[in-house]
């Protein structure tokens, strides 16, 4: 009974052993997946901090950040911005455009959380939920505060980040797992209580392992189990039964020993061949209970042994052997002191440790604890270690069972450095970036002294990582970091925010000015090209500098002011850098509210269509019209597209500003054509952004069917910078423009670095000289010789050839006389609104007519 009841207690710890792994992996799984929500949605707690503070965010902000938070966590869909609960930002934009003005208020499956969100002044996360745009995710959701000048927060909105929820499981390690079966419920943070996330709801009704795994806003819960299920455990899988049965058969052989004496006492006439037989029976069944003991305890994968009071390792078996590095001879007279370094993980000497471990054991019968030991080399290794205190013959021994740790410890690292590390460069994150920048405050402010904050945005990167691909933007990220390293060490930290985006710290400053040297090592270090196995790349890079506690006190602030800094390097022309200014803050505040301004005028209908009548040089002929947008705003009047036509590309805005622009020039242009008013082409300028990212083929077909028109009622000019920079892209969408029966034109030719050598190969019709060439006309020597080549050239390989900005009799009558083709300018017509257009044809057409014959 002493054995069965021995073999029993080792059977469940060997079960509950078997759990405890599997609960460290389940744990493990868990981590990881609580880790990758954390570092998914802190990634754009900037934007939110960045609202709290300045009750605003520019689009070129929110891009710039939001395009971080996706680039460094690639399960990130988009970021949305909602204000008063109503969505007035998406990013990215594509595939989410029904999502624009979108009022959560309106939706009776998400509106609640939001509104425990705002209650409870805290993130949480809602989902998985069907997205009003389509598609299944986990949603973010992050109320926003504003300080009221009466003291009280005031709720400016939310921010909402949606994750792609199998993509963050994958990642998480839940589908990807070949040893555990997991299944996680938890619908909307509710726990046990919520519905079920992922896996097979029938888990949660067997015996798994429970774990909790902690969201915004409240938990989930993972249940995991061996994907074979739990191992069966008999009683001849227990070592402790087999050493009890041995010792109950060693003391029942010792008392049947004992009544065969007294048996020979009173039977003394016992005949001696009858004691010789029983006693050589006894030594036969020793000897194989003694077999069967030493087999089962050999043939334990873990190491195991025992130790004596004098703390000398009476027997080991060949794992522990194995796992310390000792042959048997070597190991006789071994001490548990003998096999652990002399400090343990927690400072503590081996030997004093040994003496409070024991003497817990004594009070509490078994213990179980991680211990450093020491191999016969002298290597350390850590262990997970069950002691049981047991009483053999007489003697008090302690069983020892040890399992190396190495692996988990290992693996817990890992968990930790990607938390905190970026996984490309391995420099520290924007996570490990934010704690490190509060603490070096806080000692820069106990020090009183300074430090700088820079944010390094590189210039060019875009088009590297398009043109080649990820790997080698990858690589040239890699590249870049080692130059920035040696930059700024030993004096200050590196980090990657995410994308093309790094961060500094540099300490122990006494001015700005000590910042300067450091910035200027750091745009140098960008000078000489990147070898990307074999291509050359060259980029730049745009710095701001914001210095504490000067500018701020806060991490956050800090960060905030930097950023603001560099996009003004950024603006003022790149490969640069500048310190932040309270001004700058203003500029952006102007800029916000007339970004603002703009995304109202697409919605109030305030933009108009002018047009720019094109001559004829030879003829006086009229030869088309080119299209103008203008900004006619209630407040500030006529707005210069000098002025939105840059801030529409920066916030994306020119994509729906092209389209309206593309379907009232269609509109207008099928009204002429039926009143029998005009019926030539109408020349629309089109931006990069909406060739980059847009179908824009696709929309031209649709706007020329939607008004009845055909491709010949139309010329698409482009710019040069998308024919020179974007090669491949520009051959794709001109050849099908110029397939559909569409005119092309490159527009401002002459102020980049074009071949014209190239531009025979491009699927173009016209090139349009740029107004800069034809302004000193024709005076300057040197723009004569251009704009003559430009011609020349131009008609020697096929091309229409036009000038633009004509203002001058002498203009033109040089242009005439180089055989310059088409023209447009002031000379010959300002733009004018439709009405005032075909007043022009109807009266004015004539007398242009002559006046440039």
């Amino acid at each position: 009974m002493l054995s069965y009841g021995v073999g029993r207690l080792d059977n469940e710890r060997q079960k509950n052993s078997e759990r405890a792994k599997i609960a460290l992996k389940v744990s493990g799984v868990g981590a990881q997946l609580e880790n990758h929500i954390r570092s998914a949605f802190s990634e754009t707690e900037g934007i939110a901090q960045l609202l709290s503070s300045d009750g605003f965010i520019s689009s070129t902000h929110l891009r710039s950040m939001a395009q971080s938070a996706i680039d460094s966590v690639p399960y990130i869909r988009h970021v949305v911005l909602a204000p008063n609960d109503i969505v007035s930002d998406v990013y990215p934009l594509d595939g989410n455009e029904s999502v624009v003005r979108l009022d959560y208020r309106t939706l009776a499956d998400q509106y609640p959380l939001l509104q425990k969100a705002q209650l409870s002044r805290s993130a949480l996360i809602a989902g998985p939920l069907s997205l009003y745009q389509g598609g299944r995710a986990l949603i973010y959701r992050r109320p926003v505060f504003l300080s009221g000048h009466t003291g009280r927060d005031l709720y400016w909105g939310s921010i909402s980040v949606v994750a792609d929820i199998d993509r963050l499981l994958l990642a998480g390690g839940i589908n990807a797992n070949d040893e555990l079966a997991l299944a996680l419920r938890g619908h909307d943070g509710l726990g046990e209580a919520g519905d079920i996330i992922h896996g097979d709801p029938a888990l949660f009704q067997g015996q798994p392992v429970l774990v909790s795994v902690n969201i915004p806003g409240g938990s989930w819960q993972l249940a995991g189990q061996p994907i074979a299920g739990w191992p069966s455990i008999s009683l001849l899988d227990s070592s402790l039964f087999i050493m009890a049965l041995g010792g109950t058969l060693l003391l029942s052989l010792f008392a049947l020993q004992v009544s065969v004496s007294h048996r020979l006492i009173r039977r003394r006439n016992r005949e001696l061949w009858q004691e010789i037989t029983e006693r050589q029976s006894i030594t036969s069944s020793l000897v194989q209970s003694e077999d069967r003991f030493r087999a089962l305890f050999e043939r334990s994968p873990d190491p195991i042994w025992i130790v004596g009071p004098d703390r000398v390792i009476n027997l080991a078996n060949s794992a522990a052997l194995q796992a310390l590095g000792f042959d048997r001879e070597a190991f006789q007279g071994i001490t548990v002191l003998d096999i652990s370094p002399e400090f343990q993980a927690d400072g503590q000497r081996s030997e004093d440790k040994v003496k409070v471990v024991l003497e817990q054991l004594k009070n509490e019968g078994s213990l179980r604890f991680e211990w450093l030991h020491k191999r016969a080399d002298g290597s350390v290794f850590p262990a997970e270690v069950t002691l049981c205190a047991l009483q053999l013959a007489h003697e008090h021994v302690t069983y020892a069972i040890v399992r190396d740790i190495s692996e988990r410890k290992k693996a817990k690292q890992e968990l930790e450095r990607l938390a905190h590390f970026d996984s490309v460069t391995n420099l520290p994150n924007r996570v490990f970036f934010y704690k490190s920048l509060t603490q070096a405050i806080e000692r820069a402010t106990e020090a009183n002294t300074s430090l700088a904050v820079l944010i390094l945005d590189l210039d060019g990167f875009k088009l590297v990582n398009d043109s080649l691909g990820h790997p080698m933007g990858d690589l040239l990220l890699q590249q870049a970091t080692h130059r920035f390293s040696d930059a700024v060490r030993p004096a200050g930290i590196v980090a990657r925010l995410g994308g093309d985006e790094f961060a500094f710290i540099l300490y122990d400053l006494h001015s700005a000015a000590d910042a300067i040297p450091v910035v200027q090592t750091l745009l140098q270090a960008l000078h000489q090209s990147f070898d990307l196995q074999g291509t050359a790349a060259l980029v730049t890079a745009s710095i701001g500098v914001a210095m504490g506690p000067q500018h701020g006190v806060t991490a956050q602030g800090l960060l905030t002011q930097a950023d603001t800094a560099m996009y003004a390097a950024k603006e003022s022309g790149r490969n640069d850098y500048r310190f932040y200014e309270a001004q700058m803050t203003t500029l952006i505040q102007a800029r916000v509210s007339l970004e603002r301004a703009l995304r109202r005028a697409l919605e109030h209908n305030e933009f108009e269509i002018w047009y720019q009548p094109k001559l004829d040089l030879a003829t006086g002929a009229l030869d088309g019209v080119e299209a103008l947008i203008r900004w006619r705003n209630p407040e500030l009047g006529l707005v210069s597209p000098a002025d939105f036509i840059p801030l529409a590309e920066r916030t994306g805005l020119i994509i729906p500003i092209g389209e309206w622009v593309l379907d009232e020039v269609c509109s207008q242009a099928r009204r002429w054509r039926e009143s029998g008013c005009f019926s030539q082409r109408i020349a629309v300028n089109v931006a990069v952004l909406q060739i980059e990212r847009s179908d824009f083929v696709e929309a031209v077909r649709q706007a020329l069917q939607r008004h009845g028109l055909t491709p010949q009622a139309l010329e698409i000019e482009v710019t040069e910078s998308l024919v020179m920079e974007r090669q491949e892209l520009a051959q794709d969408v001109l050849g099908r423009l110029q397939a559909m029966g569409l005119k092309v034109a490159v527009d401002d030719f002459g102020t980049g670095y074009s071949s014209l050598a190239y531009l025979k190969d491009l699927p173009i019709d016209n090139l349009k000289i740029d107004r800069t060439f034809i302004s000193d006309l024709p005076h300057g020597a040197g723009y004569i010789a251009i704009t003559r080549a430009i011609i020349d050239l131009g008609h020697a390989l096929g091309f229409t050839v036009t000038a633009e900005g004509i203002e001058t009799p002498e203009q033109l009558a040089f242009l005439q006389g180089a055989g310059c083709d088409n023209g447009q300018g002031y000379l010959i017509s300002r733009p004018m609104p439709a009405n005032q257009f075909e007043a022009w044809l109807e009266g004015e057409l004539p007398t242009g007519a002559a006046r440039i014959r």
